[in-house]
């Protein structure tokens, strides 16, 4: 590209062997208006890329969160009552994590119980208090379709009848 001034007036012309500045009888090397003009695509495809890595980080959570019809049966429920093992209080769900003992098998299930994340908890005033690792529950609640050892609790009351989970009809 050749920018020429003539007479005071700028024209701008493309020029394939040329890449000089005329200017009032000086010649100047464009090599900088070269680089301003190749940096642009560059730019172009960083923005590009920051939009897309940021539609990845916020869409996440987006992606994370589902309905409790995806994952689980709410046209049955089933009651299990076992050992309380642990408690992952944290998001985008709490996870209570139940060792049922089966009488006919004999055998030890541990049942992963999905409930809402640290934050609703916490706003509808539950804490971890009730939550103590070796007591006895009881939960109501929908199973998983795919048949695994989880299910979203609707009750969990303890063995001395305290209620420690209750789904409210808001959630």
């Amino acid at each position: 590209m050749v920018v020429r001034t003539c007479s005071g007036s700028l024209h701008i012309y493309k020029c394939t062997t040329a890449s000089r500045l005329v200017a009032r009888g000086t010649s100047l090397d464009i090599s900088i208006m070269k680089h301003a003009v190749s940096q642009k695509p560059r730019a172009l495809f960083g923005y590009a890329l920051l939009f897309v890595f940021a539609l990845l980080v916020l869409g996440l959570p987006l992606a994370a969160h589902h309905s409790v019809a995806a994952e689980f049966d709410t046209h049955r429920q089933i009651k299990i009552t076992g050992t309380l093992r642990r408690v992952e209080w944290g998001n985008p769900h709490t996870l209570i994590f139940v060792d049922v003992k089966e009488a006919s098998a004999g055998k030890t299930t541990s049942w992963a119980l999905e409930l809402p994340s640290r934050n609703v908890l916490e706003r509808m005033g539950w804490s971890r208090e009730p939550f103590k690792a070796g007591i006895i529950v009881t939960v109501d609640g929908y199973p998983a379709k795919d048949g695994s050892a989880k299910e979203h609790p609707l009750d969990v009351i303890s063995s001395d009848g305290r209620v420690l989970y209750r789904e409210s009809s808001s959630n």
